[in-house]
């Protein structure tokens, strides 16, 4: 039996056959690794998006933290009608009681406390964290402490019990209630200033933070 001679038209399209099965296979590898390539290049950016992540997160913790948390000195920080969240993140910094104040805004608008902020007079200090100073802006109170005269207290054991308490210092008190001047929007008290203890009732008060020395003075009368 004699074989069929394959003609130049069947070479042809054998060749061509050909070709298309290895196109196809290349066309399938290429395919292959394009996916590996896309998905190990999304990999790679998922890594990297979590550890920047990360970073941010550990960065946002240290700085919300209490900038001295040995301080007990307290300041007063004035928040005027209409300031925004960055002026009274600028004030709060530039008071020294907060770390960064870009940290600080992060912080309030995650708690969206943001339209919570109040305008008022807060007695601040450095030992608080960012927590506590969102809490104490946005209750827009100023802390009171219970303060208690005993009978027979002298003018400088009272500002002591006042300094211990953190609402004055002990100096300010008495250089007020031995002011003559202090006693002149009182007619019958005129001779107060010479011997003060015998014209402030000692007793129990509720005063606030800021008070200033004449008004606790004047409490007492």
């Amino acid at each position: 039996m004699l074989l069929q001679q394959q003609t130049p038209e069947d070479k042809r399209c054998a060749i061509a056959a050909t070709v298309d099965r290895i196109a196809l296979k290349i066309r399938k590898l290429t395919k292959r690794i394009l996916m590996d390539w896309r998905l190990s290049v999304l990999a790679a950016a998922v890594v990297v998006f979590m550890i920047g992540l990360l970073s941010f997160a550990i960065w946002l913790v240290v700085m919300i933290q209490p900038v001295n948390r040995r301080s007990d000195e307290r300041m007063l920080l004035t928040v005027p009608v209409g300031s925004s969240l960055g002026q009274i993140a600028d004030r709060l910094e530039q008071s020294g009681l907060i770390k960064s104040k870009n940290a600080f805004k992060i912080y309030v608008q995650i708690a969206g406390a943001e339209r919570g902020l109040k305008a008022g007079d807060y007695h601040l200090s450095a030992q608080m964290t960012a927590g506590q100073l969102l809490d104490r802006l946005t209750t827009g109170e100023l802390s009171y402490f219970t303060v208690t005269f005993p009978e027979g207290t002298t003018i400088k054991e009272q500002a002591r019990i006042l300094a211990d308490k953190g609402l004055m210092e002990a100096p300010t008190f008495v250089e007020a209630v031995q002011s003559v001047g202090f006693y002149d929007q009182y007619s019958d008290l005129t001779s107060a200033a010479e011997n003060p203890e015998g014209f402030l009732f000692p007793d129990t008060y509720r005063i606030a933070e800021g008070t200033s020395p004449e008004d606790v003075a004047a409490m007492q009368i």
